[in-house]
């Protein structure tokens, strides 16, 4: 329907011109010349394109109808269509040829006859008018999906093969047009089936071996219930109605998202959880359209309004709320509503302004991000991005044929199209902790708290600056004039001690990526020219790990070239690397410099000051970074020159790392040698100079003017964070006693918040008034150190730091002014909402999941037994308008819909339902059936046998990672890069996914499309063989299988593979075949699992 929207625009806008004058008059008196008109295959087309809109079943405009060839000869108010044989006598050649004003279809419409279209018309009518006799179309209301479904009789049937009521469904449907079952599947089949489409993921060995081993008649039932259980069920299910909602994470780069929303992964964390639960269906689509209506302080439920965010579009609220109002009535009804946006709809009756009255459903809504609450289990962590009402006033007009730029004068009430009924909308008011959520308990809570740790992280820095002043004292008060200048270079051995060479540790020229040497985590790595390049920029952490640990002692030199990336242009060398935690110094080309940093366990790093030394970079400069380390002293060169001297923290034995953040870069040469005994390094050195330097006295001097500068600052920093405590305190008290949460006065609690408030405003000055301060005693310790090139700068710095410091004491010496004016004015606690929602989306919810809605539970039912048998009841998955003709298994498909409304809109209890079948039992081999079945029913309509089906890219990856032990079984968090699909070994549903990235392998197996998927199209192709062979993963998990069965030889060898990776025996040929070529398979050259890196 869009293509035919997109259509209606073009004409409109004179790609297609509508006939002119001449050809308008032309097309009045143009006679019939060459080949006959018939009426099904030239007529009939042109009237449902041009007319059915507002002339057939579902609107009768003047009593006419001519979606039949008797109604058309019937006619309406102003008497018959059409006078046969004669074209001047005839209304509607009249009407289709008149004036602007009087001519069929309106303008508006945008559909008018062209002079060929007109000259067919009038051929068919001036030859007879010829038409076969045919139905007269049904009453649109009487269309079977508009009609509730009702639980049909269970037929009477017997078979050997029924277990339940929906087998009697299908034996019926088996009997009627002659075919017959085939038998079982093997039990061993039955059990990898119900495994891959419950969880996605085949049996492991143990659990087949435990069902085999099982005789009892509930064996099946009781893997079936274990397999629901498992939190594997609410992942492998979440994917599919990951696909049925669209799921995308946000598209575009760094942080300029376009479509869907940033901490979109919340919603299907949500997903998984409603999902393993069993929490009703209904109850979701509720969550999902109206959780902030109806559960407005239950963040677990907010999560599920994802489902509204994943719409968002940042360059057109229009194009938002247009992708609500079509994805939500495909999702959940099975209606394609939105192809009446532009004009009434061509084929179901639903006219134009029903499509704007849903979307009024959506107009008053919008997004956004709360921080996360803090809970019993943990602190707040990240933030939520849900739905609210934030523009109740807001109305919704029509937009004459689609267009945005011509709305209607009269605003739309919320609604539905008329033949689907009411919709009922009751405001909702909202307690005062929901529109204000600053006031929640556990918000004020973490507020104070988060305020309270202020303090002591100021005490905590007050003490430093503390010490370091008294350093600062002791060193100047010790200062002994110094003696010649050391060498640029940590210092060698006197003569007759050990070389300097060292023991090599590790040496690599980088002329290719050796995985025996190194472990990859994270980027994308390759070889070119003889260089390693490492090519992903994105803000994170990519990493060569060395397998092997590096001496305590040790010198590493490495030829570097920063090329480029999103933001800091970092390369570096990490030593002691342990997990997560490392010790680094790195080159960063986007503010010039180099740094030492430390990277704890939990992936935070530090960056001190005294680790760090400005210094010329560029882009496409080859760099040689040399580190050495002596116990907890390191030293730092650039080609040569010393940069940094710097004491470590405590230190632990680990690996070298080359690394990048934020980067492209290069390596070409890395050394790791062990320091020889007896080398001496640079000392450390408390500040950062871009070269050694010899202190003076006067370099102490001002170096104490600095750090009593930071003194001062910290004294202040302390008071700034107590009157910010103070005030919130205030604030929370009076703030909770006008929202009628507590008692008191609250005219005095203002006015000690007020007074509060500009105290704290007050230290914040004095603050600032201390920091610029610091920054005029920094200027002017750099002006004097700096080499004389740079003092000019350094002087203008100094001048604009004594501006700014004028500028900030006016400003202090007002607000003191105001300190006790008697003001009751502060600052709210946090940002207030609206205080009641529109409750729309609520009411919209509701019908969706009323027992009388007709649509909502057939398109559930539908979606299930799809991806159970890879064929769905009912052909258009999204479409059940009038052009979907009545399904061949209606019964059983309205029977499945009211028992799954009966059982609460389970969703576990409907698979298992299925599950237990004997259908589902059956066997997908035809080779049993006979010929008068296949003859019957070749394509398997009726489910004579179970459907062979390919697997879904997910399940392929996640299934090859389970059979070789290594799936990671982690669940949720923020989606993992897609590029990472090799090296994270979880499951493919967290990786990211959007319009522009999708992992290789997944794309190459007709993974999901996140603009729309409402039923995968699987793809034979070449790439996917490829792909499998190739892939790093299918190599190593290979390998891991055979070691599984190491002890085995031959025939039992290749039994046990099978078994393994089918839940099968092998066939007889399969047997010798395999053992056939196991001996060549020894012989070949071992597969370098490392160096195939296509998917």
């Amino acid at each position: 329907m869009k293509r035919l929207s997109v259509c209606w625009l073009l004409v409109l806008s004179g790609v297609f011109a509508a006939p002119t004058a001449r050809a308008q008059k032309e097309s009045k008196t143009e006679e019939p010349r060459g080949k006959s008109v018939n009426y099904l295959t030239d007529i009939k087309p042109l009237l449902r394109d041009k007319c059915f809109s507002c002339h057939s079943s579902r609107k009768q405009a003047g009593g006419l109808r001519l979606d039949a060839a008797s109604l058309i000869r019937k006619g309406g108010e102003s008497g018959p269509a059409y006078v046969t044989r004669s074209a001047s006598k005839s209304l509607i050649l009249k009407r289709v040829t008149a004036d602007d004003d009087n001519r069929m279809p309106p303008a508006e419409d945008g559909t008018r006859l062209t002079a060929k279209e007109v000259a067919k018309l009038t051929a068919w009518i001036t030859s007879g008018a010829t038409a076969p006799n045919e139905a007269i179309p049904e009453d649109p209301s009487r269309h079977w999906s508009f009609l509730p479904p009702v639980k049909a009789d269970v037929p009477s049937t017997s078979a050997g093969w029924i277990r339940s009521d929906i087998d009697r469904f299908l034996a019926a449907e088996h009997h009627r047009i002659g075919v017959t079952a085939v038998g079982e599947t093997s039990r061993s089949m039955l059990l990898r089936r119900a495994s891959l489409v419950l969880t996605g993921l085949p049996p492991t060995l143990e659990e087949r071996r435990e069902f085999l081993d099982d005789k009892s008649p509930v064996a099946f039932e009781k893997a079936v219930d274990r397999l629901l259980k498992s939190p594997r069920y609410g992942e492998r299910w979440a994917r599919h109605f990951m696909d049925i909602w669209r799921y995308s994470d946000p598209s575009g780069y760094g942080k300029d998202f376009r479509d869907s929303r940033q901490h979109i992964w919340r919603w299907r964390d949500w997903i998984i959880q409603s999902l393993n639960s069993d929490k009703g269906y209904d109850r979701m689509i509720v969550e999902m359209l109206a959780a902030d209506e109806v559960s407005p302080e239950d963040q677990s439920s907010l999560r599920a309004t994802g489902f509204l965010a994943r719409n968002w579009y940042k360059f057109s609220r229009n194009f938002w709320l247009d992708n609500i109002v079509e994805h939500s009535s495909k999702a959940f009804l099975g209606i394609t509503v939105s192809c009446a946006r532009c004009h009434d709809h061509k084929y179901d009756p639903f006219e134009q302004v029903s499509y704007y009255r849903m979307r009024a459903i959506f107009e008053t809504h919008d997004l956004r991000d709360d921080p996360l609450q803090p809970t019993s289990t943990g602190p707040a962590n990240g933030m939520l991005v849900r739905a609210y009402d934030a523009h109740l006033d807001r109305k919704t007009f029509t937009f004459l044929q689609g267009k945005e730029d011509r709305p209607g004068k009269d605003p739309l009430h919320p609604g539905l199209p008329k033949i689907l009924g009411e919709l009922s909308v009751e405001p909702v008011s909202f307690p005062v902790t929901v529109w204000y959520p600053a006031l929640r308990r556990e918000n004020r809570d973490a507020a104070l708290k988060a305020a309270r740790s202020a303090i002591a992280s100021a005490e905590t820095g007050l003490k430093n600056a503390r010490t370091a002043l008294a350093a600062s004292r002791k060193k100047l008060s010790k200062f002994q004039e110094p003696g010649p200048r050391p060498d640029a270079s940590p210092k060698k051995p006197a003569p007759g001690s050990p070389s300097d060479s060292g023991t090599p540790v590790l040496s690599d020229d980088f002329s290719k990526l050796n995985l025996d040497q190194w472990r990859v985590e994270g980027g994308t790595w390759s070889v070119k020219n003889g260089r390693v390049l490492q090519s992903n920029g994105a803000s994170v952490l990519h990493r060569l790990v060395s397998k092997t640990k590096h001496p305590r002692n040790f010198r590493a030199k490495l030829r570097l070239r920063i090329t480029g990336g999103e933001n800091y242009h970092s390369v570096g060398l990490g030593f002691d690397v342990n997990g997560k935690a490392m010790n680094g110094v790195y080159l960063e080309e986007s503010v010039p410099k180099v740094q030492f940093t430390r990277q704890g366990a939990d992936g935070r790093r530090v960056y001190p000051a005294a680790g760090r030394v400005t210094t010329p970079l560029k882009l496409g400069k080859d760099y040689v970074l040399e580190v050495a380390v002596k116990d907890q002293l390191l030293n730092v060169l650039i080609d040569g020159e010393l940069k940094v001297a710097y004491k470590l923290p405590a230190r632990r034995a680990g690996q070298i790392a080359v690394w990048t953040f934020s980067a492209t870069g290069e390596l070409d040469q890395l050394d790791v040698t062990e320091l020889p005994p007896g080398t001496q390094l640079e000392p450390a050195r408390g500040g950062s100079t871009p070269s050694p330097k010899m202190l003076t006295k006067k370099d102490l001097q001002l170096a104490l003017k600095v750090s009593e500068a930071a003194e001062t600052l910290a004294v202040v920093h302390r008071r700034v964070t107590k009157s910010a405590t103070a005030s919130l305190e205030a604030r929370i008290a009076v703030e909770t006693v006008k929202s009628g949460l507590a008692e008191g006065n609250a005219d005095t609690l203002a006015t000690a918040a007020g007074r509060a408030s500009r105290q704290h405003a007050v230290d914040q000055l004095s603050e600032q008034v201390a920091q610029a301060q610091l920054k005029i005693q920094q200027a002017r310790q750099k002006r004097e150190t700096v080499a004389k090139a740079a003092r000019a700068k350094a002087a203008g710095e100094l001048q604009a730091a004594e501006k700014q410091l004028a500028g900030l004491q006016k400003k202090l010496a007002t607000a003191k002014g105001q300190l006790n004016n008697g003001s009751s004015e502060y600052k709210p606690l946090g940002p207030k909402y609206p205080k009641t929602s529109s409750g729309r989306r609520l009411g919209f919810a509701r019908w969706i999941t009323d027992r009388k809605n007709p649509l909502a539970a057939r398109v559930l039912v539908n979606h299930v037994w799809l991806r159970h048998f890879d064929s769905p009841l009912i052909e258009r998955t999204f479409d059940l308008g009038l052009r979907s003709e009545k399904p061949r298994h209606a019964a059983l498909l309205d029977w499945l819909a009211v028992q799954f409304m009966e059982d609460g809109w389970s969703l576990k209890k409907l698979h298992k339902q299925i599950v237990m079948s004997g259908i589902y039992r059956l066997s997908s081999s035809s080779s049993q059936a006979s010929a008068a079945t296949r003859a019957a029913d070749p394509d398997n309509h009726t489910l004579w046998r179970m459907n062979a089906r390919r697997m879904e890219a997910e399940a392929v990856r996640d299934s090859v990672l389970s059979l070789g032990g290594s799936l990671d079984l982690a669940m949720g968090g923020p989606p993992i890069e897609h590029t990472l699909g090799q090296t994270v070994l979880r499951r493919s549903l967290y990786f990211r996914q959007d319009k522009e990235r999708q992992m290789t392998f997944l794309s190459l197996f007709n993974g999901a499309k996140v603009n729309e998927c409402y039923q995968r199209k699987a793809t034979v192709a070449p790439q996917q063989a490829l792909a499998m062979f190739n892939s790093q993963i299918a190599a190593s998990q290979a390998r891991k299988i055979a070691e599984t069965h190491r002890t085995l030889n031959g025939s039992e060898f290749v039994k046990a593979l099978f078994e393994h990776v089918l839940s099968r025996e092998p066939a007889p040929k399969e047997q010798v075949e395999c053992t056939r070529f196991l001996p060549n398979s020894k012989a070949a050259p071992r597969l370098d699992v490392n160096s195939h890196w296509c998917c």
